[in-house]
């Protein structure tokens, strides 16, 4: 998929030339970003509520076992995570259309990260047989590895408004293909054995049950953003600048589409099914800074800092646990 966005850019590359009154820059670039994606905990709550369907199906299964008096439930009591924050290098190149004091810029970046992922959560379940009610804690660790891809495109205008300042715009897509996976170990409480026990004249359990289970969430995300702002220059030496980039974005990622593969606990057969998580919506500043250095005559060298903030404005996570997106961004440009 990284190929048909940098494709897009080539030949944007091969045809603009054709415009004989504007510049042409050529810019490779890397990037070193650091997102705190996978961090993120308000929210949970939503995305921990057990799948009906497979509750409905345990609860058809102790029907058929013990008749119709049977039935389980499980509520969600709390959870977090406390994984590792994603560090991701990119790699990608951007194309500039210089048109008197308009310029016009598409980029597109990709790149693979791998990080540590760690979950806690935890239930209360409540078994009913033959009149009479068991309830037991549940609590819940995974630990495992997420694997992510991630495409980034973006065009952007700007109009120079003197050597000093500018306005500038545009729109920004991102895709992030990932796949965690994880060993869960399960530990609960044996009311439920027991009172299963004293209806068989069983002798009584006094220790916690524990279970370990493999599991699979692949997931993709997508994000589309405005955003607008301006940016300072300050000259220095001959041909480099210092500049200063501040925007606000308006960014929306849709409901994203999530399938999980786990062991089922009760009968061990690997259980597949979409999870559901809200759609998003954020707003927040996107700073730059960084300089421009001349190193020919049609030659440059660029660096900068970049920061995103994505503040949740409406969805399941609270504003005060905003999605930070942050590193170095550096490229060589080419005048044509």
């Amino acid at each position: 998929m990284q190929f048909r966005y940098l494709g897009l850019l080539g030949c944007l590359a091969a045809t603009i030339p054709q415009m004989a009154s504007a510049e042409v820059i050529i810019s490779p670039r890397f990037s070193y970003y650091f997102d705190n994606i996978n961090q993120r905990s308000s929210g949970l709550e939503d995305a921990a509520q057990a799948d009906s369907d497979q509750l409905a199906e345990q609860n058809q299964q102790l029907q058929d076992l013990f008749g119709s008096t049977a039935s389980i439930n499980v509520e969600p009591q709390g959870a977090g995570v406390s994984n590792d924050q994603i560090a991701l290098p990119m790699f990608g190149l951007a194309a500039t259309l210089v048109d008197g004091d308009w310029s016009y810029t598409l980029t597109g970046m990709y790149g693979e990260a791998d990080g540590a992922i760690r979950a806690n959560s935890s239930a209360i379940q409540t078994f009913n047989l033959f009149g009479q009610t068991a309830t037991d804690v549940l609590a819940l660790t995974a630990d495992g590895v997420q694997q992510s891809q991630r495409i980034d495109v973006e065009f952007t205008a700007q109009k120079r408004i003197n050597e000093r300042f500018a306005v500038m715009g545009g729109i920004r897509y991102e895709h992030v293909d990932s796949n965690a996976n994880s060993t869960a170990n399960i530990s609960i409480s044996s009311n439920a054995t027991n009172l299963i026990n004293n209806l068989t004249f069983a002798p009584p359990e006094f220790q916690l049950t524990q279970t370990s289970l493999d599991q699979t969430i692949e997931a993709s995300y997508e994000v589309y953003s405005l955003r607008g702002g301006v940016a300072g220059y300050i000259p220095f030496g001959e041909g480099n600048t210092v500049f200063l980039n501040g925007m606000m974005h308006l960014s929306h990622e849709p409901a994203p589409n999530i399938i999980a593969a786990q062991e089922d606990v009760v009968t061990g057969n690997l259980v597949t099914a979409a999870t559901t998580q809200t759609s998003e919506t954020t707003l927040g500043p996107d700073l730059a800074v960084g300089m421009q250095l001349s190193l020919a005559e049609n030659i440059s060298f660029d660096i900068r800092y970049r920061g995103a903030f994505y503040f949740p404005v409406a969805g399941s996570r609270s504003f005060q646990d905003p999605r930070v997106n942050h590193g170095v961004n550096a490229g060589v440009s080419f005048l044509f």
